[in-house]
Parts: structure tokens; C-alpha cells; sequence
């Protein structure tokens, strides 16, 4: 009897902790220290085949995109769960969630009492760490390759003795590209909502997108204005702080590689073993790529060294929008793209990295196998089966393969 009325009374008492949690300001206004300046007006190259693409489905390509300051967060004596989120008393860091509408799902009294345990462990503050990762990058290769890596040159920039937290268990291609990174000095954090650390001196670089707006908008957003920063004296940086921080990403995973091969393959990359987003006619298309000589392959089961080689001697690409576009970081220069995507959703993240590494890139909207429902949201539309116009596409390998036309 006495169990059933303390489970009653622990669950009232942390429902009314999290309500009391969930009425206070959110956590975000933290002072962040500017480690690279910010990139304003960037042209970015239209898809070579701009001209022949239906003329709402171009609009989104946009001609320019601005990045903000690479900041970071010195944050002292906080809290980390498992699920890489950052906390203290009753109020969750909101920039070390991936997106602020996920925030209920980890703002809950259940989570915050584990601070006050007693046996919790404690880093203390003469050895700094950076959390480079979140929920979405501790198991995903895009998040993870895009928006994780870059952070951790903004964190040794900042410190360069700092250390990282990694979420274990550790994926392969996580492992793989820290080592070719260099990154030796590591603690696991086991990905469990269980788990709790308190980390006396807590680096926490900011998540970056790619903005479209101009400077004006993003200078009213950092409510500071955007010039360029008065840097400390780098000497130990060995890439260009000037430039995007995934350029410099590339060059250090490829920096063992020595003489790089010649690229001379035409590889298409199916989705075919996913459970979303997947070429519904991609049985149709095989014949037509066979034709133009390209290798029908997959990423699943390759490590990252293995993902990488086949990139590098690859002259032309083509794979439908996912996860798998991820690899053209690794194309060599003038190589080419070639990505399907949802013409109702386009999801511009593969279009933006290729004009940064100078890629030519062409677009081919694709038509969802099912009407999307009227409440359909983005995550939705971005993660529907498709079908490709196979003559269009057709068309456009002889372009690629040909060679193409310069970038616009």
C-alpha cells in the first residue's frame, strides 16, 4: 500500500515541477563570444539547368545567402544529459536544442532533479570541454558532417586545449571523422535520458545555418552590428578563418590522402534500403544510367574511408535529396551534381554546399507518389517517396556527362 501512494505523491510532485518549469522564461540569453565574423552576401551558383526548371521551383534557388558570426557559449557550472541537452535549476539552454519546438520533450522535472544527485559525475573547471554535437548529430550523417564538425574549429579556435564530449555508443563515420580530424581528447556521454554530468567549464559553439537574410535583417537579429571581428592573433589555425568552416572541414578529413586520383566514374547512389524518401520508379531509371555508364551503388555498409575513396574518383553524381548527397564534400573540383528532389519541398541544404565547394549542380524536381494531406507539415513533405520524368532526366545526364555548361 505504502508503494502505490509514494509512486502517486513522486508524480504529482514532478508534474507540478515541470509546470513550474515550463511557466518560467525560457533559457537564452546567455553573452556569447564572437569567434569568426560573419559572411554577408555570398553569390551562390544557380543550378546550370536554371532555365529549363518550372519557374516556382526555381524562385527557391536563392542568388545569394549570408552566414552569421560563428559564436560560442562559455557557460560555467551546468548540467548535460545523455541526450546532449544543456541545463541548470529548472530552465533548459534553448541553443543547445537542435529545434525550439522540441523543447517539451525534454523539459520535464524527471530530468532536472538528476543534478542533485549525489554520485553525479563532476568535470572540473580546469579542463574544458566543447559539446560540438546535439540529439539529431549524435546519430545523423548530415547533422553530424554539416553542422557538428565545423563547431568543433570554432571551439579550438576559441581554446585550443579544449577537449569533446562524444555521444556514445559512438557511430562508425563519428568515430572515423574525428580521428581524421586529429580530435584525440574525447569523453563519452552515454546517449540515455538517464545520464547527467555537471561540467564546471562548458564550451557550446552555435548551431549555423545558412541564412537568406541580408545584413540588415541578420544585424537586427544578433542585435549587434555585423562587422568584421577584432581577432585574436591565430597563429595555430591551420585553415583560413575567413572562408566557411566546412571548406576547411574537407581539407582536413582529405589531408592524409596524399595525391588525390583522378576522377573519372559516373555514380548514382540509390535510397532504395531506406525506410523514407525513397525513387518509387527507380527501377525505370536504372536502364538509362546503365546506358550512360554509371555505377549503381550505396552508402549503407560502407565505412567513411570507403564512402570518401569512391567520391574522389567520381566525375559526376546523382542521388535523390537525403543523407547520401552528404558525400559531394568529398567530389573533387569541377566534378558534378546532379540531385533530385521534391518540387514541393525544396530542401536547398545539398544545393548551398555544393556552390560552396564550387560544384556545378543541376536540379531535377521530382512529383510525390502521394497526395500530400492538408495537414501536411515540412518534415512530412521532405520525407515523402517521389517519381522522377524519366526523359527529363535523361536529358540531363547527357548535359552532365557532356560536360555542362559553366556556372551561373
Amino acid at each position: 500500500m505504502i508503494q502505490p501512494i509514494y509512486r502517486r505523491i513522486r508524480t504529482i510532485a514532478l508534474g507540478a515541477l515541470t509546470g513550474f518549469s515550463r511557466k518560467l522564461p525560457l533559457w537564452k540569453n546567455e553573452p556569447a563570444k564572437e569567434v569568426f565574423p560573419a559572411l554577408l552576401s555570398l553569390k551562390v551558383a544557380r543550378p546550370l539547368n536554371i532555365e529549363n526548371l518550372p519557374e516556382k521551383f526555381a524562385r527557391q534557388f536563392i542568388p545569394k545567402k549570408s552566414i552569421p558570426p560563428r559564436r560560442i557559449f562559455p557557460l560555467q557550472n551546468v548540467y548535460l544529459s545523455g541526450q546532449a541537452v544543456v541545463f541548470k535549476n529548472f530552465r533548459l539552454f534553448v541553443p543547445s536544442l537542435t529545434w525550439l519546438r522540441d523543447i517539451e520533450l525534454f523539459r520535464s522535472a524527471d530530468l532536472f532533479i538528476r543534478q542533485w544527485k549525489k554520485n553525479i559525475v563532476v568535470i572540473p573547471k580546469e579542463t574544458p570541454f566543447a559539446l560540438v554535437y546535439d540529439d539529431w548529430s549524435a546519430a545523423n550523417y548530415y547533422h553530424w558532417m554539416i553542422e557538428a564538425l565545423p563547431k568543433i574549429l570554432i571551439a579550438q579556435a576559441y581554446d585550443p586545449m579544449v577537449s569533446f564530449i562524444v555521444p556514445g555508443p559512438t557511430p562508425g563515420f563519428i568515430k572515423t571523422s574525428l580521428e581524421l580530424m586529429g580530435i584525440q581528447h574525447v569523453l563519452y556521454l552515454t546517449r540515455h535520458r538517464s545520464e547527467v554530468i555537471k561540467v564546471s567549464n562548458l564550451l557550446l559553439p552555435e548551431l549555423i545555418y545558412y541564412e537568406e537574410e541580408e545584413a540588415e535583417v541578420l544585424s537586427e537579429k544578433y542585435n549587434q552590428p555585423l562587422q568584421a571581428a577584432s581577432m585574436q592573433p591565430r597563429e595555430q589555425l591551420d585553415f583560413d578563418p575567413k572562408k566557411e568552416l566546412i571548406i576547411a572541414v574537407r581539407e582536413k578529413l582529405l589531408r592524409h590522402k596524399g595525391l588525390l586520383p583522378r576522377p573519372t566514374g559516373r555514380l548514382y547512389i540509390s535510397r532504395s534500403n531506406q525506410q523514407l524518401r525513397r525513387l518509387a520508379n527507380e527501377n525505370d531509371l536504372l536502364p538509362v544510367l546503365e546506358k550512360y555508364g554509371f555505377k549503381i551503388g550505396y552508402f549503407e555498409g560502407k565505412t567513411l574511408e570507403e564512402q570518401m575513396q569512391l567520391m574522389l574518383e567520381t566525375e559526376v553524381f546523382v542521388s535523390l535529396h537525403g543523407s547520401n548527397m552528404v558525400n559531394i564534400l568529398f567530389l573533387q573540383q569541377g566534378c558534378r551534381v546532379i540531385e533530385m528532389m521534391n518540387q514541393d519541398y525544396v530542401n536547398d541544404a545539398y544545393y548551398l554546399l555544393a556552390s560552396s565547394l564550387q560544384l556545378p549542380y543541376y536540379s531535377m524536381p521530382c512529383t510525390m507518389t502521394q497526395a500530400p494531406g492538408a495537414n501536411a507539415d515540412r518534415v512530412a513533405l521532405n520525407d515523402a517517396d517521389v517519381s522522377v520524368d524519366i526523359a527529363a532526366l535523361e536529358l540531363l545526364l547527357k548535359q552532365a556527362v557532356q560536360g555542362g555548361a559553366t556556372m551561373l
